[in-house]
């Protein structure tokens, strides 16, 4: 459902450019796209240079947080995305329902003698079990500490080195006679030793486990697969792959006019919530003072070039042996089902990740998966009927310009260098055409970390359902 914020006229726009991009890409997508916006545009080098380092400014952008401002646009926060997962994370615990720790209580006390020759001998074949090692085990008993390290380092029994004959006869001694205890043991073990790998996969990129370099010897999270960046380059410097949107404002009074996209049924709209132009060391003007009662203004906005950049957690997810990755979605699809721990398993604790508040679509815990960008836009903008002394006087070839369209997207900022391409008096009687566009020398081919891309939208992600 649209928001309640959003104007006719902005949810027309919306609507038209999704669809249109939508339906153009919708074999590459993978969800429902979104119009965005994102002023400075998304850093278009995947990786560059020499060494193909990784740019780390891409990788810290599409690590933000998405988010659905109250006129329905989605943009970034400020908010890293992985943060909020670590912080998930360190939320999460491994708890056994009632009807297990009965279970594990009944072994422990049916095989209290197998339990203690398991402890002795490890103690006594490896090293003792101080307070402190018993802090992060699940249970918090030396068995539960036991049963962890035998995860971690061996996998299982026979793995056991014959250094260790003791412990290993005890050990396979206790995994025969008390099932329940053992089972309900391994269980948390092998569950609390992926949590802790993720965690610890998170805190500390890596060569060994997966992080992209970025530059000698820096390692950045993984996401990706990404495309390649020879992919990226063509198709953004291809014309062969556009999207244009056209519209039509006539029938002008003092404060309102009709508006249509793209030949649809049109509405009045207030003249002011159209678009704003702004001229360099200017104020910003609407339509209205260009414009009369016979006035019609024709804008077709293309957008070039545009490229699918996909941003998955493909490579990001947290191996099977949880060496390399760190983003576990199975653990936490449990833990947010589990909330209330009522079954063994994962459980997410405490009240500073709300689940409803963080998890779902359109909620915190979110991000862009997804992203479609192109060149920046140009605007084509025939004025007929108009002060066409007016619109010659302003818009001046060369001269830098901005326009503000449906209070939703700012294109062609100071900083972005837009200009005045032509201004057309002679092509048809009566009518001015204005084209406005980057300058020719930002569509280059020379890229650098810090050559970006004119954001469209994107598919956003919502963990763990929607990823």
């Amino acid at each position: 459902m649209p928001d309640s914020s959003i104007t006719p006229a902005q949810q027309a726009f919306i609507t038209a450019l999704e669809g249109k991009v939508a339906s153009m890409l919708s074999s590459q997508l993978d969800g429902e796209f979104k119009s965005m916006s994102v002023p400075n545009g998304l850093y278009r080098g995947i990786q560059f240079g020499p060494n193909n380092y990784y740019n780390e400014k891409f990788l810290d952008q599409i690590n933000l947080q998405a988010i659905t401002n109250n006129n329905g646009m989605m943009s970034l926060g400020n908010t890293e995305f992985t943060s909020l997962y670590n912080g998930i994370l360190q939320s999460i615990t491994f708890e056994f329902s009632d009807a297990d720790k009965d279970a594990l209580q009944k072994d422990r006390d049916a095989y209290a003698a197998q339990i203690q020759a398991v402890i002795k001998t490890w103690e006594s074949d490896y090293a003792p079990i101080t307070n402190a090692d018993l802090k992060d085990a699940v249970p918090p008993t030396k068995l539960g500490y036991i049963q962890e390290q035998v995860v971690k380092h061996w996998g299982s029994v026979e793995n056991i080195p014959s250094s260790m004959q003791e412990f290993k006869d005890a050990y396979s001694s206790f995994q025969i006679s008390a099932q329940s205890a053992n089972r309900l043991t391994m269980q948390s073990a092998t569950a609390m030793n992926r949590l802790k790998a993720a965690i610890a996969n998170i805190k500390a990129p890596s060569a060994g486990n997966g992080g992209l370099e970025v530059a000698a010897g820096k390692y950045a999270l993984p996401f990706g697969p990404f495309p390649t960046q020879n992919y990226v380059n063509n198709h953004y410097q291809s014309d062969s792959s556009s999207v244009t949107i056209n519209m039509k404002l006539d029938n002008f009074s003092s404060k309102s006019s009709h508006l249509s996209i793209d030949a649809s049924v049109g509405f009045s709209i207030p003249i002011l919530d159209f678009l704003s132009i702004g001229f360099k060391g200017s104020t910003h003007y609407s339509l209205d003072k260009y414009a009369s009662s016979e006035t019609v203004i024709t804008m077709s906005t293309k957008y070039n070039g545009i490229t699918v950049i996909g941003a998955p957690l493909t490579d990001s997810a947290l191996s099977t042996n949880n060496k390399s990755g760190w983003y576990a979605n199975d653990i936490l699809s449990q833990a947010i089902a589990n909330k209330d721990g009522q079954k063994t398993g994962y459980s997410l604790r405490g009240d500073m990740y709300p689940v409803d508040e963080y998890f779902g679509e359109g909620k915190k815990f979110s991000r862009i998966k997804t992203w479609v960008v192109s060149r920046e836009p140009t605007i084509t903008m025939q004025f007929c009927g108009a002060d066409t002394d007016s619109v010659v006087s302003d818009f001046k070839e060369q001269s830098t310009v901005s326009i503000k369209l449906f209070d939703l997207f700012t294109i062609g900022s100071v900083s972005q260098s837009y200009e005045v391409q032509t201004v057309d008096t002679h092509s048809v009687a009566g009518c001015v055409t204005v084209v406005l566009a980057p300058p020719k020398s930002q569509s280059g081919t020379t890229l650098s970390g810090d050559s970006t891309a004119y954001v469209i939208g994107g598919v956003p992600s919502y963990p763990p359902d929607h990823t």
